[in-house]
């Protein structure tokens, strides 16, 4: 679930996660970009001052490349706010072996990129994971 976003930016992988647990505001605000074709980044914003979505979702108005993907991935978007509501250290914890993984760490081969880097394998990870976890205590 969080392997395609692991390697994104943490300030937009941050707004991200909050967004995703209002999935209904990202439909809505997703449809609004798509009906304000014309307006692009302060004055998008500013039309937008008035709804009354959650500032994490008002803040995904600047990359509507990525609020457009979690709007056509809906049921993706819901389970990712669950999993981070529910768990968020889990969650991050969970980014952080994503972005070891490519740099060799893990048992990686090192950089992974282009279509490769969404397609790691979650069963080698959960294997590490428990002993990262075993470790940490």
């Amino acid at each position: 679930m969080l392997a395609p976003i692991a390697l994104y930016p943490d300030a937009l992988l941050a707004q991200m996660l909050a967004a995703a647990a209002f999935p209904l505001e990202v439909a809505e605000a997703d449809r609004f970009v798509r009906e304000n074709q014309g307006l692009k980044g302060k004055a998008l914003l500013e039309a937008a001052k008035d709804k009354n979505w959650e500032p994490g979702v008002k803040a995904m108005l600047e990359f509507p490349e990525v609020l457009a993907m979690m709007d056509e991935q809906l049921e993706w978007t819901k389970k990712l706010g669950d999993a981070f509501l529910a768990q968020q250290g889990d969650c991050l914890d969970a980014v952080q072996l994503f972005r070891e993984f490519p740099r060799g760490r893990f048992g990686g081969q090192g950089i992974v990129t282009g279509t490769a880097a969404r397609c790691i394998s979650t069963s080698r990870l959960d294997r590490q994971t428990r002993s990262v976890r075993a470790s940490k205590t």
